[in-house]
C-alpha cells in the first residue's frame, strides 16, 4: 500500500451491490418522472405558453430571432449558468452590446444571473453528494477535494475567465464541499473580467 492509499485507508467504500441498488432506484425514479411528463405534456405545454417568464427564457435559445435587452441577460445568465444547460452566454452578451445595450448594466445583469446560477449549482452539488458518492470512489473524491483546496483557486479563476463550462466545475466543487466563500470570490472576479473584456472588444470593433 503506497502513501496515497494509506492516507485514505480509513474511508469506507459502499459495496458494489449497494451501488447497483441505488442506480436501479434512481433509474426507476427517472423513468416514472419521464412517463408523468409525457402523460401530462399537453397540460404542461399550455401552462408554459401562458407563463411570460418561461416564454422569455425559451426565446433566449433563439439568438438569431431575438434582440436581447438587459433584463434578458439576467435570465440568460441564470438559465445558461446551470450545470445541466449549455448556452452561448458570451455570444449573447456580445450581441447585446453591439445592439446598443448599456455595457455596465449588461455586465451587472449577466454576472448577477450567472452567479445566482452558480449558487444553485453549488447547493445541488452539496445536496446530491451522498447520492453521487454511491457511484464514485470516496477515496478519489476526498483526494480531489484535498488537491482543489490546495491548488484550485487559480483554476476556478481561469475557467471563469475563459469560455470553458465553469458551471460544471461549480457543481463538482459542491460535491467536494469546497470553501464556498473562496469559490465565489474567484467566480465573480473571473466572470466580471471576462464580460468586461467582451464589452471592450464589442465597443472597439
Amino acid at each position: 500500500m503506497d502513501k496515497k492509499e494509506n492516507k485514505y485507508a480509513f474511508v469506507y467504500e459502499n459495496s458494489n451491490f449497494y451501488k447497483i441498488r441505488i442506480f436501479i432506484f434512481a433509474l426507476v425514479f427517472i423513468l416514472i418522472l419521464l412517463a408523468l411528463i409525457i402523460a401530462f405534456r399537453e397540460t404542461l405545454w399550455q401552462a408554459a405558453k401562458q407563463n411570460n417568464l418561461i416564454q422569455s427564457i425559451v426565446s433566449l435559445t433563439r439568438l438569431k430571432s431575438v434582440e436581447l435587452n438587459v433584463s434578458d441577460l439576467f435570465f440568460a445568465g441564470l438559465l445558461g449558468g446551470l450545470f445541466f444547460i449549455l448556452m452561448p452566454l458570451e455570444v449573447m452578451f456580445y450581441s447585446s452590446i453591439i445592439k446598443g445595450s448599456s455595457p455596465l448594466l449588461s455586465i451587472f445583469m449577466m454576472t448577477s444571473g450567472f452567479v445566482l446560477a452558480q449558487a444553485i449549482n453549488y447547493y445541488v452539488g452539496t445536496k446530491f453528494s451522498p447520492l453521487v458518492m454511491n457511484f464514485v470512489s470516496r477515496k478519489k473524491v476526498y483526494s480531489v477535494r484535498r488537491f482543489i483546496n490546495k491548488h484550485g483557486s487559480y483554476g476556478i479563476f481561469l475557467i471563469n475567465l475563459s469560455p470553458l463550462p465553469s458551471e460544471i466545475l461549480t457543481f463538482a466543487l459542491g460535491l467536494a464541499k469546497y470553501n464556498v466563500y473562496r469559490m465565489f470570490m474567484f467566480v465573480i472576479l473571473g466572470t466580471l473580467l471576462k464580460y468586461l473584456a467582451i464589452a471592450g472588444i464589442a465597443l472597439i470593433f
